[in-house]
């Protein structure tokens, strides 16, 4: 606990060399502060008399309990809490006396918990509980498994079975299994108990040149041009038992209409899902029919923050296959970025190494399909993966 008011254990030593702040004789009230959404309530046990400018840090037998910076503006400054890991960092005013401090067990929050997703205290509503499940708790990272690619192209090697590559691929224990409406409904009771990874539901449908050379061969004809529809409401999705929807962003088409158009039902839907509580991993691509480079980290960067302008909680998006390009797309976006899996590889240590190439630019996790599900041992690949995704980081103090 703090030293009674006065003591000689009670010191506060300057930052520049101002002379130490003289504590004050009387108990102050505590102090209510708002922060963000939520509030955090400071019952001060000490107050300081102390210059309006430089950096202080109050000191004690357990170690430093609070530090505080102030500007030159007296009624500005900002008041630092050193909670654990974590700091929280508030805007305050103060007179020109004194700034009441307090010890950092002593600031909780009132609504907010700590997340690992946003590494930030949070306002606690249903689609950031959903998202925060697909994130390792110790790791910070997820792995979500895609097996929607029969929306678009049909019956591959691998997924000639719903149920039993479904079944495949929840035996690897991935965090999230990315699926249609159509696999939801056949196979969703595979998600239906404890330790379950979460379900994800592609809420749309793209016919374009991307998935043109995968249909059977009466269908490759480019001239039937780049079509976009949403399939599934996120309110459908949330009664299905979705933990969260994927929606396509399709950088890149041949013309701005057909990119407005979708942009304007994905935003649509990202407020829907908002209204529902159910988070929206926006899928931002270079898809289009004027696109040569699909990993160009210009362009991949532009989509991922529009993606996240738009109100996306995280995005899916191509690996640029360089660390330090990839982490320009890291860096511009401000919520998570997962990273696509791309061509099918039969060496799984291509895999592993573009997967910790992506991490390492500080990507989030990783969303894989044909990787996992057309792995000559998907239960395998899935096990090599979560080693990389979820193996112990550093974490800043």
């Amino acid at each position: 606990m703090l030293p009674a008011e006065g003591r000689e254990d009670d010191v506060t030593e300057p930052g520049n060399g101002l002379p130490p702040a003289v504590p004050v004789t009387t108990q102050p009230k505590p102090l209510r502060m708002e922060r963000g959404y939520g509030k955090l309530d400071l019952r001060s046990l000490a107050g300081v008399l102390r210059s309006l400018q430089g950096n202080h840090v109050i000191r004690h037998r357990a170690g430093i309990l609070a530090a505080v910076r102030c500007g030159r503006t007296p009624v500005d400054g900002v008041l630092t809490l050193v909670n654990g890991r974590h700091m929280i960092r508030r805007e305050v005013t103060t007179d020109r006396r004194f700034e009441l401090l307090a010890r950092a067990s002593e600031a909780r929050p009132a609504r907010r918990p700590w997340s690992r997703v946003t590494g930030d205290y949070e306002i606690v509503i249903g689609a950031e509980i959903r998202l925060g499940q697909l994130f390792d708790r110790e790791s910070g990272r997820s792995f979500i498994a895609a097996f929607d690619h029969g929306l678009t192209v049909g019956p591959k090697p691998g997924s000639e079975s719903v149920l039993g590559g479904l079944q495949r691929i929840i035996a690897g224990k991935p965090d999230g299994v990315l699926i249609s409406p159509g696999t939801m409904k056949i196979g969703g009771q595979l998600f239906a108990m404890h330790g379950s990874p979460v379900p994800i539901v592609r809420a749309d449908w793209i016919y374009n040149a991307e998935v043109y050379p995968g249909l059977p061969a009466l269908l490759q004809d480019p001239r039937q041009g780049e079509h976009y529809e949403v399939i599934c409401s996120p309110e459908d999705a949330l009664a299905m038992g979705a933990g969260a929807i994927t929606m396509f962003l399709i950088v890149g088409t041949a013309d701005g209409a057909t990119f407005s158009s979708n942009a304007r039902q994905l935003t649509a839907n990202i407020q829907a899902a908002r209204r529902a509580g159910i988070p929206v991993i926006v899928e931002s691509v270079l898809w289009g029919a004027r696109m040569e480079d699909k990993r160009d980290p210009e362009l991949l960067a532009f989509g991922a923050r529009v993606a996240a302008e738009f109100g996306a909680d995280a995005i899916k998006t191509a690996y640029t296959g360089d660390p330090e390009t990839m982490r320009q797309v890291v860096e511009g976006c401000p919520v998570p970025v997962l990273v696509l899996g791309g061509v099918r590889s039969s060496d799984p240590a291509v895999v592993l190494e573009a997967t910790r190439g992506a991490l390492d630019a500080g990507a989030r996790g990783i969303v894989y399909g044909r990787n996992v599900w057309q792995a000559d041992d998907p239960v395998s690949i899935c096990g090599l993966l979560r080693e990389v995704i979820h193996r112990p980081v550093a974490v800043p103090v």
